[in-house]
This record gives C-alpha cells, sequence and structure tokens, in this order.
C-alpha cells in the first residue's frame, strides 16, 4: 500500500512538471514559418566636392571701416576636396572630409574700424587651409522612391593655416599731389583713403630705399578649429550614383555652398 502511494506521488508531481515543461518549450522554441527581420544595411559613398566660400563684406564691416573682399580682385576662393561617408536613408549620414579652402582677398586699403586714416594699411593676403572634418547629417525622405534625402546636421575638425597676410605701411605724404592735410590724416573717414594714390596710380607705400615697407601678420595661428551648420539634399540618381548638395556656415571660412557627385555602394556588398 505504501508503495501504492508513493507511486501516485510521484505521478502526480512529474505529470504537471511535464505540462510546464512542454508549456516552455512551445513559448520559447522558434517559430519555423515566422519570416526573419530583414537586415538594414547602408550605403557607403566617395564623394569629390566643389564648393563656394565667402565671408560677406557686412561682417567685415563690422570691424573695419575700410577692406577688400574674398571675391574682389584677383581673389577666387573655392573649396575642393573628398569625402567618405556611410549612410542609413531615413536615419544618419556620418563623414569624414578632406578639404583644401582658398580664403584669398584681394589687394587694398585695411582700416580697422575707430582708427585714424594715417593708420591704414595696403594689404595682399594669400591664406588658405587645408581642413579634416568629421560630419554628422540626419536624412529625412523627401519623395516616396525614398530617392531624394533632405541632411542637416553640423561638423568638426582642425585646419592647418598656409599662406601670409601682408601690410604695407601707408605713406600719407605721398596721397595725391601734395598729400593729406594734418586733419584728415587724424580723421577717422575710411573715404579718404580715395586719394591715397600716386599720380602713377599705385598705392601710397612707405619706401624703405625705394622698396615699400612690408610686415607679415603674426597673429595668424598655424591651425584653427573648424566648426560648420549645414543644410542640403542627397540625390540618389542610379544604384551607384548619388549628388549631393550642401549650404550653410563654417567656421572661420565663411558661408558655404557645394555640390558634390560620388560613387555608392550597398553595405557588405
Amino acid at each position: 500500500m505504501a508503495r501504492c502511494s508513493a507511486v501516485l506521488l510521484s505521478l502526480s508531481l512529474l505529470v504537471p512538471a511535464a505540462a510546464f515543461a512542454q508549456d516552455e518549450a512551445e513559448v520559447y522554441a522558434p517559430d519555423v514559418n515566422e519570416t526573419p527581420a530583414p537586415r538594414v544595411r547602408g550605403f557607403y559613398a566617395v564623394s569629390p566636392n566643389l564648393t563656394y566660400v565667402n565671408i560677406p563684406n557686412f561682417v567685415l564691416d563690422a570691424f573695419f571701416s575700410s577692406h577688400t573682399g574674398m571675391w574682389e580682385g584677383d581673389a577666387v576662393n573655392l573649396s575642393y576636396g573628398l569625402n567618405w561617408s556611410y549612410s542609413r536613408p531615413d536615419a544618419y549620414e556620418i563623414s569624414a572630409a578632406v578639404q583644401q579652402t582658398s580664403m584669398a582677398t584681394g589687394d587694398g586699403y585695411w582700416l580697422q574700424k575707430g582708427d585714424r586714416v594715417e593708420q591704414a594699411d595696403w594689404s595682399t593676403n594669400n591664406l588658405s587651409t587645408l581642413s579634416l572634418e568629421t560630419q554628422f547629417h540626419w536624412l529625412k525622405g523627401m519623395s516616396g522612391d525614398g530617392r531624394t534625402q533632405l541632411a542637416y546636421g553640423f561638423g568638426l575638425g582642425v585646419a592647418k593655416v598656409s599662406g601670409q597676410f601682408k601690410k604695407y605701411d601707408l605713406d600719407v605724404g605721398r596721397c595725391g599731389a601734395v598729400g593729406l592735410l594734418p586733419e584728415d590724416r587724424l580723421s577717422t573717414d575710411a573715404g579718404l583713403l580715395d586719394k591715397c594714390y600716386t599720380a602713377t596710380g599705385d598705392p601710397a607705400f612707405v619706401l624703405d630705399n625705394g622698396i615699400p615697407k612690408v610686415a607679415v601678420e603674426d597673429k595668424i595661428p598655424p591651425f584653427v578649429p573648424i566648426l560648420s551648420a549645414s543644410i542640403g539634399l542627397r540625390q540618389t540618381i542610379s544604384e551607384n550614383a548619388v549628388l549631393g548638395l550642401d549650404m550653410g556656415i563654417r567656421a572661420p571660412q565663411g558661408l558655404f555652398v557645394g555640390v558634390s557627385a560620388g560613387y555608392q555602394w550597398r553595405q557588405g556588398e
């Protein structure tokens, strides 16, 4: 009788345990009919680019009463480089860019705001930067087929500065036929600099043994940080071709508008 009771007790414990194990197996066993979620794959791209850059005159007007601009005279300020990027449509784009950028200005008189006319300098500038920048953009679809993406974001980097900003001292005694009057020399009216040319139309330099006296601006650092904010478009032309348009501000290079044309391929290919 005791043996029979023991057998019944064992069965009463084993049957619920077996049922529980079966339920657990049904819960955690994979459904062979379930379709696995598709793997989201992004795109890699390599894109040469060409960019127009400019510091508007109204920005320089805040610091100088007389100056030239970045697109005056022989100054042509373009940036060209190469972008490497990884993107996921309707999500984000991460890129690294190497850029060579001209930051030249036309030759002419520069006078810091509030300074006297006699303190003006005739300046020449052939500065340029070579920069390495990392950029992050959010992407948002603009068309039903996903081929057009809105891109907006920011960038961080560093640039090596090359070239020189040269300053030639003004000789107020050589301005016009008789030079500037004493009261004109002490004036802050930058319009008086229109008289500061010789009879042959050359700037009125201070001459040292017949050679213009010149100084190189030494307050320009050899390296500067790059900070940018931009908005633009990405347009897929074909499976492996993509176009880009970006505009925004990049300090210290100014405002920019750039185009790129790249080769892209899908991740894993």
